[in-house]
């Protein structure tokens, strides 16, 4: 039984068309697949008819087993043909012979009298499934096709005599049996039609809704961005006259100030434009992430590096709690990135002379990091509203240091796509603790 259902399995892996670097639609692979599975109905309706024939009456029934086996041959080419990949050939192939092989049936075979021809209308539904409004002209000239054909067999006399007499008292059989078997049949095909529209109709209304938060999410960083740029570039503008006027004073105290000023401002608008530049290679150029085995302790290193004046500058205490062979499994950009944000963070939002304390712990597998300040803290409706793109909840540092809470989102991002997690503990006047996590390896 494992066996048979292997077999079937690796069977329909085998006709369905999974071709990842395809640059065809969802829905024209559905439609290429579909092609393929009327084809296996035809086929097991065919093998079904020829079993029914074959029992009532080799002999009698033999010009119909022959049509049927040359209808089973012709039907398995189109499914071929579909997997090597001439889609267009396969379902135009498919349109064209199933009509023609029913009226086949129902004309030089059987005669019109057993009713074989109401499966022409059925197939009437065949163009519907494996052709789009975009190739109308396909689907419209099958649908005639379809049509032409019912009606010369339904209305008009027999252009030639069948070839299978059947009994009389099976005539009336046959007729009632292939009316409900169509009627299932168009049944079943309109339901699947409907659950297959509705399925694709509640992704693109998910997509829809997901790509407008997406494109007011966006718009609301851009605003913040530019309202922030403006800002700080419009400071460094009026600083940058005033040291130039005061050149020649001597004001050692003045250009003192204003150059610290400047610095604090450019380098403001340097984190900013950091950020700004992650955030768009993350979102926009869609970069995938370097999965490697990094050490915790050296990525850390380089972002201290980096930050080391601004430590500098508020005389922060600065407590490194990582051990030298912890080691993570992670994007190395990634990581240097999460801490250089939450380390700036930190800096920013503790007063002069404070503790900046950093800390990463193998867990069961993971790696959770915290980043604790002594800082200012924040309150409940700052905290729950940190890794929302659509609030703007930022607030000033001890120094007046401004931002736009887009490194905290750029966190959450980078730490999203390495599969861990990112949440923050804080209350006013109590300092915060960032915590986070990633996959870890130890020791190796």
């Amino acid at each position: 039984m494992t066996l048979l259902k292997k077999s079937i399995v690796r069977f329909f892996e085998f006709i369905n068309y999974n071709n990842i670097n395809s640059k065809l639609s969802v829905e024209e692979i559905r439609r290429i697949n579909l092609t393929n599975y009327i084809a296996l109905i035809i086929i097991a309706n065919i093998i079904g008819y020829s079993i029914f024939c074959t029992i009532a009456g080799f002999k009698q029934f033999l010009p119909a087993l022959i049509f049927h086996f040359v209808s089973l041959v012709i039907t398995s080419f189109i499914i071929v043909i579909n997997i090597k990949g001439h889609h267009k050939a396969a379902k135009i192939f498919l349109c064209t012979y199933t009509p023609i092989m029913m009226a086949g049936v129902a004309t030089f075979i059987f005669g019109k009298d057993p009713g074989f021809q109401l499966f022409i209308l059925v197939s009437l539904l065949i163009p519907a499934f494996i052709w789009s409004y975009n190739e109308k002209k396909y689907l419209f000239g099958f649908l005639v096709l379809n049509l032409f054909l019912y009606i010369g067999i339904e209305f008009f006399p027999p252009i030639v005599n069948n070839l299978v007499n059947i009994p009389k008292n099976y005539i009336q059989q046959f007729s009632n049996s292939n009316l409900l078997i169509n009627f299932i049949g168009a049944a079943i095909a309109i339901i699947g039609f409907q659950v297959l529209y509705n399925s694709s109709e509640r992704k693109l209304v998910k997509q829809a809704k997901e790509l407008r938060i997406s494109q007011k999410e966006r718009s609301k960083i851009y605003s913040i961005i530019a309202h922030d740029l403006k800002g700080p570039i419009g400071t460094i503008k009026g600083l940058s006259e005033l040291l130039i006027k005061d050149l020649d004073k001597e004001n050692d105290k003045r250009f003192d100030d204003i150059t610290k000023a400047l610095f604090n401002t450019s380098n403001s608008t340097q984190a900013l434009l950091e950020n700004l530049l992650d955030w768009s290679k993350m979102n926009q150029l869609d970069i995938p992430l370097k999965q490697e085995k990094i050490s915790v302790r050296e990525c850390f290193y380089k972002t201290i590096k980096i930050l080391n004046y601004q430590i500098k500058e508020k005389k922060h205490k600065v407590e490194v709690h990582i051990n030298d062979d912890l080691n993570i499994i992670c994007d190395s950009n990634s990581l240097c990135v999460i801490f250089r944000n939450l380390i700036a963070n930190a800096i920013k939002f503790t007063p002069t002379s404070g503790t900046i304390s950093i800390s990463g712990k193998h867990e069961k597998g993971i790696i959770k990091f915290s980043i604790a300040d002594s800082g200012i803290g924040m309150p409940d409706h700052i905290k729950n509203n940190l890794f929302n793109p659509s609030k703007n909840v930022v607030q000033a540092g001890t120094n007046n240091e401004t931002g736009t809470g887009l490194g905290l989102l750029i966190c959450k991002d980078y730490v999203d796509k390495n599969g861990g997690h990112i949440w923050v503990e804080s209350k006013p006047n109590q300092g915060s603790t960032f915590y986070f996590t990633l996959n870890g390896i130890n020791n190796i």
